[in-house]
């Protein structure tokens, strides 16, 4: 939706807090802060440091901070996860207006992907020192959340924003199958290992999506995404034409499918071309919508995190709503 140079100036003079989460794929976390924290401590004196110790430690960090320094900068070392988490915790008030920096070194690393950073943490840290070196140069990117509304088993009612991607049907299965095999199947092999075992043991569901009173799609569907970005489950390219900066999601329906064309369609998501097979819909999302499965509860996965929902899950783009450093 644009850039800044104004929230730029301001940002380069902010207060800095680095959020760690040192168990990253594996442990990765910690070395990648190990060796990212002199070019780090260089380039923003007076950085603070916060590691995670738990699930959900991110938010809680990144919540305080921006109760404290509202303008402040927050770098967080992680995966979509630990960005997901850190995302909500400076939007979820509505207090923050600093920028958000990311040194990836997670699993997927889908928003680091789909907004240009640099896979490669040394080349994250790079990038980050080069915007300080810029000067007046330098800009602060606006990037696009989806909202979501539900309650959760529970009945507890629930507001998340996420950045990538938000999905129910097979994918939320194979994000649960997936997480089941850390530590016993390497991390990139992981995703797409989850994809083929949840599409062999699970089947199509009946859905209904409806926005402002009409109807987007009833029918049974093996999988339902609503993309922010193009990728999810580490690169997968569920939806190809997104971009993070459009203030528009895209609704993917992947339809009934036989188990030899959905293994096809999982194939496909690499290079994105399943959005040419019969069965596959993409259609793009400017206002809430909201997605009721028959049999009631649902299982949710955004940006990798795990959601149960009990009755309609509502969605809606939020354009503009987090600053990226440049």
């Amino acid at each position: 939706m644009g850039e800044s140079s104004a929230e730029a100036v301001r940002a380069a003079s902010s207060a800095v807090l680095a959020i760690v989460n040192p168990v990253a794929r594996g442990g990765r976390g910690a070395e990648v802060w190990r060796r990212a924290e002199p070019a780090l401590r260089a380039g923003f004196p007076g950085l603070e440091l916060a590691e995670t110790t738990a699930p959900a430690h991110a938010e809680t960090l990144a919540a305080e901070w921006a109760r404290r320094r509202p303008d402040g900068i927050v770098l967080v070392v992680g995966g979509d996860g630990t960005v997901h988490e850190a995302v909500n915790g400076l939007l979820g008030d509505g207090a923050a207006t600093g920028p958000l920096g990311v040194v990836p070194s997670g699993t997927g690393n889908d928003f680091a992907r789909s907004t240009g950073v640099p896979l490669d943490p040394a080349a994250a840290v790079e990038r980050l020192a080069r915007w300080l070196r810029s000067g007046p140069a330098r800009t602060v990117r606006r990037i696009d959340v989806g909202r979501l509304t539900f309650r959760d088993w529970s009945g507890a009612a629930r507001t998340r924003l996420f950045l990538n991607s938000v999905s129910v049907g097979v994918s939320p299965t194979a994000n649960r199958i997936a997480q089941g095999l850390r530590g016993v199947v390497p991390g990139p092999l992981r995703y797409p290992l989850g994809g083929v075992a949840a599409v062999l043991s699970g089947g199509a569901e009946l859905y209904r999506v409806t926005s402002g009173g009409a109807v987007r799609f009833e029918g049974e569907a093996l999988n339902l995404t609503i993309a922010n970005g193009p990728t999810f489950g580490g690169g997968l390219r569920i939806s190809p034409g997104s971009s993070l900066t459009d203030g528009v999601l895209e609704q993917v329906i992947i339809g009934r499918l036989g188990a030899a064309r959905a293994l096809l369609a999982l194939g496909r998501l690499y290079g994105g071309t399943h959005v040419t097979m019969p069965g596959v819909s993409v259609t793009p999302v400017r206002e809430a919508l909201t997605i009721e499965s028959v049999g009631g509860a649902m299982l949710a996965e955004a940006d990798g995190q795990e959601f149960e929902i009990e009755g309609p899950l509502t969605v809606e783009p939020v354009p503009a709503a987090l600053s990226l450093l440049a």
